[in-house]
C-alpha cells in the first residue's frame, strides 16, 4: 500500500509534474503534463517537481498529508534517477543556466560513482575481518 504524500489540482496553466522513486525501486522516474482540472497524486517518501511549460502562469493547489515531510537523499534521487530528470527542469528547479545543471548532472554522477565505491570498498574489508 502506498501513502499519499501530496495531492496537486491546477486550477490554471500547464505544469509538468512528476516523482522520482527510492533507491529500493530503481530510481524510476514518474512524469505526467497536467492542464487545468488535472489532479496528481504524490507517493510519500518521494521527491517531485512541478514545472510551468505553459506560455502563461500557472495555479495549482496541494494538499500535504502531514506536517513532517522527512528526509530523502537528493543527490541520488535527483541526478540517479532512471530514466534522468530533464536537465531543462533542473536548471530551473535550481535557477540556473541549463549549461551548469549540465555540469551539476555530471558532478553528481561522478560524486555517486564514487560513494558507491567507497560503500563496495568498506563492505568487502568488513567480509575480510569476519
Amino acid at each position: 500500500m502506498t501513502t499519499i504524500n501530496m495531492i496537486l489540482v491546477v486550477h490554471q496553466g500547464t505544469l509538468f509534474v512528476g516523482f522520482v522513486t527510492s533507491n529500493q525501486v530503481g530510481n524510476r522516474l514518474f512524469t505526467k503534463t497536467l492542464n487545468m482540472g488535472d489532479v496528481f497524486v504524490f507517493p510519500e517518501g518521494f521527491i517531485h517537481f512541478q514545472f510551468n511549460v505553459g506560455r502563461s502562469p500557472a495555479v495549482a493547489f496541494a494538499a500535504l498529508s502531514s506536517q513532517n515531510p522527512g528526509v530523502i537523499s537528493i543527490v541520488n534521487t535527483v541526478f540517479g534517477s532512471n530514466p534522468p530528470t530533464n536537465l531543462n527542469v533542473l536548471a530551473k528547479g535550481f535557477q540556473l543556466d541549463p549549461r551548469v545543471a549540465m555540469l551539476m548532472d555530471l558532478q553528481a554522477k561522478i560524486l555517486i560513482m564514487k560513494y558507491e565505491i567507497v560503500c563496495c570498498y568498506f563492505i568487502s574489508s568488513m567480509h575480510l575481518f569476519k
